[in-house]
């Protein structure tokens, strides 16, 4: 089974223009909105391709439960710790004419220590040999640079296979704990091997027995 952990998830909608003029108002020709964190995207790959997952995450407000009811619809098993506040809503607009993008992202809430604790509870006791937990995200607001360097710690304590998509010091820091073992590879992945689907069929197959 792989395990995935986003601390700070989203609803990601795309909008496309024509030709994008500011200050002007613009017809949309087409957007979409799906849940987003790069954990839960992990999970939607792998229930995709048919292995068993569950996302860990938290649940802020009516974007929060957007997220958990498209997680729901597309099969997609999880797990959430309610938060206060509104989760982030990013917008992506992509402009026809120029051939550009441009993103606004929001910050999401702020995460107390009571909440974090919540969340390592539920997800502790699926930490088993064989298993896979995947890291990935950014750290929202409350939330110490350390907490990913926990995760690997447990993970590793569980005998279960670590992966780190983090960015700044909470990847740094968690980068101090990971280490070799009887992987796949024997090695760590890097996350983009991951987005590959050779490996993840790899570490899929070999966690399928968890």
């Amino acid at each position: 089974m792989i395990l995935t952990l986003t601390l700070n998830p989203a609803v990601e909608k795309m909008v496309l223009v024509p030709d994008l003029q500011l200050g002007q108002i613009r017809r949309v020709d087409n957007s979409d909105i799906d849940p987003a964190g790069k954990g839960i995207n992990a999970s939607r790959v792998v229930a995709r391709l048919g292995w068993p997952t569950i996302a860990f995450s938290f649940l802020a407000g009516e974007v929060g439960s957007l997220v958990a009811s498209a997680l729901a619809a597309e099969g997609v098993r999880s797990s959430f710790v309610r938060v206060p506040g509104e989760a982030r809503l990013n917008v992506t607009v992509f402009d026809r004419a120029s051939r550009t993008a441009t993103a606004f992202i929001e910050t999401g809430p702020e995460i107390g220590p009571e909440q974090l604790q919540a969340l390592e509870a539920d997800l502790k006791p699926w930490l088993t040999a064989r298993r896979v937990l995947v890291l990935a995200g950014n750290v929202p607001r409350g939330v110490p640079d350390e907490v990913y360097a926990c995760y690997v710690r447990l993970a590793n304590e569980a005998q279960a296979l670590a992966i780190v998509d983090a960015d700044g010091e909470p990847w740094r820091r968690a980068c101090r704990r990971l280490r070799c073992g009887n992987w796949p590879d024997h090695s760590l992945s890097a996350w983009t091997r991951w987005s590959d689907r050779h490996y993840l069929s790899r570490y899929a197959s070999w966690a399928r027995t968890a």
